[in-house]
């Protein structure tokens, strides 16, 4: 199986919520692609990153934007990064994949499976090696971690970036469910297992015509993000289950986030804008104003005009003169007495 053309829609939420907490959602309608966040601050009610994959200067485009994880220990080669949009097959079989990039380095039967060894290049620290040290140190910098946090992320990048960005991809295919990867391992060329996923609880989807697994456990024996602290025993297990599963197009759905994203005060990052090359965070900002459309005003200027701020400024000050009124008098009719306390004992002697 392999996909040339796809738009694309992904929602995230929160683990853990009841319902789930939406926490992010990712478009690519053909041309480009919008990464949004609803509720994003109290004074910016969403923010929305607006990217061209095809642009060279974009700072973002090598790094991890797309979360498909299910896909990809399900035996899909799947989309990891905005690069990714503009080199078909932008979905694939696993193996096809690879067999196609000729990095096969081994094939043997294994029982009645059929288990393939793989040398490809290390996604992490491919991107690593593309990191742009100085907008790296700049980010660092901003934060409120410190400088000793800075140095110490940045010593951690320096290193990965020393690494060989290569591992070793195991996958062990079932001829009786299409050859669907029901066994991933992944191991740095020295032979130290990074993960090891297992599925189960097959299901074939006639309608799509693929085999999906129902639950696939990922067992980690690193730290996945840095490649360190290796161990004997697994250090984390992750669980993905489907619940579901449809083929075709939603009609319904929207990859032109730019058209939803309409709230007042809406931040919107547009790495497209011209302009947005020679700027030293890679884009222009917008916010989305009171009309409707896109303005360089602050978004403090836009919310003074939504919630009519001088308005209520001045409604408040009245309330609150309002309730401090009576202690107001009270404060006076003391100091009144106070001043004049031989002409309040007198007043109350008698004739």
């Amino acid at each position: 199986m392999r996909v040339e053309d796809v738009t694309t829609y992904v929602k995230r939420y929160w683990a853990g919520t009841k319902a789930g907490r939406e926490v992010g959602e990712l478009s690519f309608d053909g041309r480009f692609l919008y990464c949004g966040g609803p509720n994003y601050a109290p004074t910016c009610p969403a923010v929305l990153m607006k990217h061209d994959p095809w642009s060279e200067t974009d700072p973002e485009r090598l790094k991890r934007c797309i979360y498909l994880d299910y896909l990809e220990l399900a035996g899909f080669h799947a989309l990891e990064c905005q690069a990714d949009l503009t080199s078909p097959p932008l979905f694939s079989s696993l193996a096809l994949y690879y067999s196609d990039a000729g990095d096969l380095a081994n094939a043997e039967a294994q029982g009645e499976d059929l288990r393939l060894t793989f040398r490809i290049p290390d996604p992490i620290l491919v991107r690593a090696r593309a990191a742009d040290l100085s907008r790296e140190r700049n980010r660092l910098s901003k934060l409120r971690n410190g400088p000793a946090y800075a140095a110490e992320e940045m010593k951690r990048l320096e290193k990965m970036r020393s690494m060989t960005p290569e591992r070793i991809l195991s996958l062990l295919l079932d001829p009786n469910r299409g050859y669907a990867v029901i066994e991933r391992e992944d191991s740095t060329p020295g032979g130290k297992l990074i993960f090891r996923a297992r599925s189960d609880h097959w299901k074939f989807y006639s309608k799509g015509g693929v085999w999906l697994p129902g639950r696939i456990v990922q067992e980690f024996y690193a730290n996945r993000w840095e490649l360190r602290d290796f161990s004997d025993h697994p250090r984390l297990t992750a669980v993905y289950r489907l619940l579901d599963a449809t083929f075709g197009r939603d009609e319904h759905t929207q990859f032109n986030l730019l058209a939803e994203y309409k709230k007042p005060a809406t931040w919107l990052c547009d790495y497209t804008a011209p302009g947005a090359s020679t700027a030293y965070d890679g884009y222009i900002s917008y916010h989305v104003d009171v009309d409707g459309k896109l303005t360089r005003r602050s978004v403090f200027q836009i919310l003074a005009e939504v919630h009519d701020w001088g308005g209520l400024t001045r409604t408040v000050a009245i309330i609150l003169a309002v309730l401090a009124l009576p202690l107001m008098v009270f404060a006076l009719v003391r100091l009144r007495a106070g001043r004049n306390p031989g002409k309040s004992n007198h007043s109350g002697r008698r004739s």
